[in-house]
């Protein structure tokens, strides 16, 4: 949790339902990021976790995102003094934006780290929301990234991303109904 809180390494934070992983990011982002952007990939993810949306933030426009997207932004100032960007729900962004992500934090910065040098903090759950590809794309991006999920971009892996996987679930405390809850999660369901 230290490192999470107070280290400089790029973190994907996961965990099933009900660990606390927007409470963890909220409580992050109140006590140690003042250099912070929060985004999300859909408008009402960002509005539980106090941010705004990907496509807002870099300008993209809502299709199959390419090298050409990463251009010039408007909140140059804003992105050259960014220290760290939480993008939560991140399971629903698709390979081809967290590339353009990575372009445009390159382009904007002027530096050629992964994401131009900005720390980054990846929170959601891949056995919930999965991203949404349509049947006109399905087959770039798996000719592409090898898949639509954000984890198939090169930028990812370049980023070297540390784990951090939470394990207790908070929001239940019922034995069996958290066994049931795990068990649909795991698509894994028993007679009883």
């Amino acid at each position: 949790l230290g490192e999470i809180i107070g280290g400089r390494r790029n973190i994907f934070l996961t965990g099933r339902a009900g660990t606390g992983k927007t409470t963890l990011l909220r409580q992050l982002i109140y006590e140690s990021l003042e250099k912070a952007v929060v985004l999300a990939p859909t408008g009402l993810a960002a509005v539980n976790v106090g941010g705004q949306t990907i496509h807002s933030f870099f300008n993209f426009p809502p299709r199959l995102l390419d090298q050409g997207d990463a251009r010039k932004l408007r909140n140059q100032r804003l992105v050259k003094a960014l220290d760290t960007l939480v993008i939560d729900e991140v399971s629903m962004v698709r390979a081809d934006m967290m590339q353009a992500i990575d372009n445009s934090l390159r382009l904007n910065r002027g530096n050629r780290q992964p994401f131009g040098g900005v720390r980054m903090i990846l929170s959601g759950d891949l056995s919930q929301l999965p991203p949404v590809v349509g049947g006109d794309v399905e087959h770039i991006l798996q000719d592409t990234y090898g898949g639509p999920w954000f984890f198939r971009a090169p930028a990812f892996a370049a980023a070297q991303f540390r784990l951090a996987a939470l394990k207790r679930i908070f929001r239940q405390e019922d034995a069996s109904f958290i066994r049931i809850l795990n068990g649909l999660r795991n698509g894994r369901l028993s007679d009883s």
